[in-house]
């Protein structure tokens, strides 16, 4: 799969996270920890996130721990506005995922390059789906 198709179905599966969110009646105006994790728990729903997510994990131990990851995908974001829905952090994340590639503030994972936000993300729905 080549990268461009890749990031589209990966941004199809997340774009619609707003809407699973609310019509599972999750909070509408939860803070940015907890929309990540929604986030995170919709893209673990996708084989091909899984796998870039695990490939990270393996390459980089050090993180190996979901409060690593979440803290660290929280800390890259600006702060959202209070009112913040699912659908604003998913814009906040995928404006960072092209910021850190503007930055060159990458990482290559089994054969993909991803920005850090974007393969901790990732790591992140591998150990949300494994717990």
């Amino acid at each position: 799969m080549k990268r461009r198709t890749f990031l589209a179905t990966t941004a199809a599966a997340s774009g619609g996270v707003g809407l699973v969110l609310l019509s599972k009646g999750c909070a509408r105006h939860a803070g940015p920890e907890a929309l990540v994790v929604q986030t995170a728990e919709q893209l673990a729903l996708e084989p091909g996130v899984r796998l870039l997510g695990q490939a990270y994990l393996d390459q980089t131990p050090r993180e190996n721990q979901r409060d690593t990851l979440l803290a660290a995908i929280v800390g890259s974001l600006p702060s959202p506005e209070p009112a913040a829905t699912g659908d604003d952090v998913i814009v906040l994340l995928l404006n960072q995922f092209g910021r850190e590639f503007e930055q060159d503030h990458t990482v290559r994972v089994d054969g993909w390059l991803l920005s850090y936000t974007e393969a901790r993300l990732y790591a992140l729905a591998v150990s949300i789906r494994d717990s």
